[in-house]
């Protein structure tokens, strides 16, 4: 197994180098939690999933759900 240092652009990983590897090669990607805008945007994105999905809690109980976007500013 090898890293790559890569880049995304929005649509796809782009190496930051060239990569000796054939096409439809399987990846595994591990984001950089160092950088501190893409953890940002991580963040977001969740914090969106979370309030904008009425069934991603459904494990909580009924109240806290009510609250949920309370809940994730006060975090």
């Amino acid at each position: 197994m090898r890293a790559i240092r890569a880049t995304y652009d929005g649509k796809a990983f782009v190496p930051d180098q060239p990569v000796d590897l054939p096409p439809q090669s399987s990846a595994i990607v591990v984001v950089d939690t160092d950088d501190q805008a893409a953890q940002a945007e991580y963040d977001r994105a969740i914090r969106e999933y979370y309030q904008s999905t009425p069934d991603a809690d459904d494990d909580w109980p009924e109240e806290l759900q009510n609250d949920l976007k309370k809940a994730w500013d006060e975090e």
